[in-house]
């Protein structure tokens, strides 16, 4: 086997385009060579994106489980603090009781949540809400209560939904 150089091989290649008239399968061969190339980019860019996408939502989904726990947790110290505290008077001091047994019981039901419960939401809602009754009951200072985890974690935006 020659090796060619620049010129004889452009001479060559000239030869063959111009010596043979090309058949019909060769034409659409030739023509379709930009849809192949096309339909393997896209599959390529299908299959890089996937893979990107589940790298992307595993951070994402990383973040919000720790998020989520965080609220819980942050709930929880306030329960345990509340339960050892005693309402000025026995009326607050029963009412109290039962929201805190109630907040307790709500809490219980997020421990062992799946992260895909299309209820999530909804629960936690209710959980603040419940936590919201018990801070009044047992005479507590939302903001001060709140202040520590709306104010470094969820920001200003947050601060409306409780």
């Amino acid at each position: 086997v020659a090796c060619l150089t620049g010129a004889k091989y452009a001479r060559v290649g000239a030869h063959l385009a111009f010596s043979a008239p090309m058949e019909d399968s060769e034409l659409d061969a030739a023509l379709n060579l930009e849809q192949e190339h096309r339909a393997e980019g896209f599959e390529d860019g299908l299959r890089d994106g996937e893979q990107a996408g589940e790298l992307e939502a595993q951070a994402f989904g990383y973040s919000k489980g720790w998020e989520f726990g965080e609220e819980v947790g942050y709930y929880f110290g306030w329960l345990l603090a509340w339960r050892s505290a005693r309402a000025p008077t026995a009326e607050r001091q029963e009412r109290a009781k039962q929201k805190l047994a109630a907040l307790a019981e709500q809490l219980a039901q997020l421990t062992d949540i799946e992260a895909t419960d299309e209820q999530l939401q909804d629960k936690m809602h209710r959980l603040r809400a419940t936590f919201r009754s018990v801070a009044t009951a047992v005479g507590a200072d939302l903001e001060e209560v709140y202040g520590g985890l709306v104010r470094a974690r969820l920001g200003d935006e947050a601060r409306e939904q409780f």
